[in-house]
């Protein structure tokens, strides 16, 4: 397997708010042509872009605490810059994988890619406890490292089992969301809801099509249901970061680019 290059991917804290995050803490500018497309026609390029870094600074403060979740500033530059519309789902069907992916796979992708995996984990917990096969799974769709490339994605250039990499895809489209008994417990598009047998007990974890039924993926167990307004606040605001780039993002769409964030938020809201 071809490695990607040696960097040190130990993590610094880039945001005190959010200790665990990585570059996605910083700012990144959005797109003032994806602004006028959908509609935003009230500030020019300067005014919108002074807008946008207004709005990460104050994502920021209130992940830091010194603002809180409702705070009137961060409220209206949503508004200004036009992230706070009524979140919507992915109502593709989801396809169907030609083979379950084991978990110690995902987790073989991470050890073999990824120097340092068993600290890194703390992105996807929160804390220090044990790096387990699911935690460590879960790194493969995460883009911590490697000019924001995952390692499913090295993996996949060049592994021979083809079938393999296509139902791993799959996995890589469906969003982690958090369960109980199998019942998704944040919004999930209808379509995407898993039936029949599950895993018991409250986790967050990925289901998927397989012929017939469903399989899942990096299921991860929480101590018990999180509190799921802090939950949700805190998907809301990445919604909105995600939007400064692309404003056509569906709920499904934040937990696949962040679903580090889906676990980490679940298991600080349950402490």
């Amino acid at each position: 397997m071809r490695r990607p290059p040696e960097r040190d991917v130990i993590p610094a804290v880039l945001a005190d708010g959010d200790p665990h995050s990585g570059d996605e803490a910083l700012f990144e500018p959005g797109s003032y042509l994806n602004y006028q497309r959908f509609g935003g026609l009230g500030l020019t390029e300067p005014a919108w872009e002074e807008a946008e870094r207004a709005f990460h600074a104050r994502a920021m403060a209130v992940l830091q605490g010194d603002a809180p979740w409702d705070d009137a500033e961060l409220l209206h530059l949503a508004a200004l810059l036009m992230l706070d519309h009524p979140g919507h789902h992915d109502t593709r069907p989801p396809r169907v994988a030609e083979v379950v992916v084991p978990d110690e796979v995902l987790s073989d992708i991470v050890e073999d890619l990824v120097p340092d995996y068993g600290v890194l984990t703390e992105r996807v917990t929160g804390d220090d406890r044990p790096a387990t096969v699911p935690i460590v799974g879960v790194l493969a769709f995460v883009a911590m490292t490697f000019e924001g490339r995952r390692p499913l994605d090295w993996w996949a250039e060049e592994e021979e089992d083809r079938p393999l990499v296509r139902s791993a895809r799959i996995i890589d489209n469906s969003a982690p969301s958090l369960f109980r008994d199998g019942v998704p417990l944040l919004p999930y598009a209808e379509v995407r809801r898993p039936e029949g047998p599950a895993p018991a007990g409250v986790y967050v974890g990925r289901p998927y099509r397989i012929e017939p039924g469903w399989a899942w993926s990096t299921c991860v167990a929480l101590p018990r249901v999180p509190n799921l307004r802090a939950v949700t606040r805190r998907l809301t605001l990445e919604l909105w970061q995600q939007r400064r780039l692309e404003r056509r993002v569906s709920w499904e769409d934040v937990a696949r680019a962040r679903p580090e964030l889906i676990y980490r938020t679940c298991f600080e809201a349950s402490i």
